[in-house]
């Protein structure tokens, strides 16, 4: 018989020899020391059990655990974000390629009205517009020629600096040229531009204009009583090309 085998014929002796007292003899106790004393009891067995081997891990088993964990960690990481893209590839793949983008339209530029035309050594600069009942107004008692809309319209007076950018006088002749222009404003309306009798029309203009100096010339046409002008869009139709100029 070997010692732990003893050992535990005598410990179970004497708790049998305990237990055939007098029972007001045996103390009793509470769950805690109970649990303490059946602790205790088998801390006393694996300590004389030659085949306990010690379950805490050392050092260095300790720092491959905690390695082995942390490289878990990090597959479990990747995988994660490998499945987020492959998620996000289908959202990408599911959306159509034909989704139509609206392009801003190439409109011509103000600077442009002279080549269209056949002008030489002249720019055209816009200066705004307004809408008046007439045109001109009248400047006190002087006599001129001044243009009036048809009833329930106002005249849209659209205003330029035409400029000799020469080395000489520059002769205008636009009836020669045979250019004609159209308006549109921003509801999508269409407006003819007139022709007058007015020394700065430009649609009619014949003059000089003098090395390094400019002159303002006029385009008008009739709009209804009230228009308010979100924008302007000027036509021309010249012997060069049409053009469509977005004034305002």
């Amino acid at each position: 018989m070997n010692r732990f085998k003893w050992f535990t014929i005598v410990l179970s002796s004497c708790l049998v020899l305990s237990l055939t007292g007098c029972v007001s003899a045996i103390p009793e106790l509470t769950p805690d020391e109970q649990d303490q004393v059946t602790r205790y009891m088998a801390d006393l067995l694996l300590k004389y059990d030659a085949n306990y081997q010690e379950t805490l891990l050392n050092e260095e088993e300790l720092a491959l655990a905690l390695e082995e964990q942390k490289e878990k960690e990090e597959a479990a990481k990747l995988q994660a974000q490998e499945q987020e893209r492959l998620e996000q590839e289908k959202i990408e793949a599911s959306k159509p390629d034909d989704i139509e983008v609206e392009e801003v339209p190439d409109y011509a530029t103000v600077e442009e009205m002279a080549d269209a035309a056949g002008l030489e050594k002249v720019e055209f600069d816009y200066l705004g517009y307004e809408i008046v009942s007439q045109y001109p107004e009248a400047q006190g008692d002087e006599l001129v020629f001044a243009m009036t809309p048809t009833e329930g319209n106002e005249l849209l007076v659209m205003k330029f600096n035409m400029a000799n950018v020469g080395g000489s006088d520059c002769e205008i002749d636009m009836i020669r040229t045979g250019t004609s222009y159209a308006v549109k404003l921003g509801d999508g309306s269409y407006a003819p531009v007139l022709t007058t009798l007015l020394e700065n029309d430009l649609s009619t203009l014949g003059t000089t204009v003098p090395v390094e100096s400019g002159t303002e010339v006029v385009l008008i046409s009739e709009v209804p009583a009230g228009t308010q002008i979100d924008s302007i869009f000027l036509y021309v139709r010249a012997q060069d090309g049409n053009l469509e100029i977005q004034l305002q």
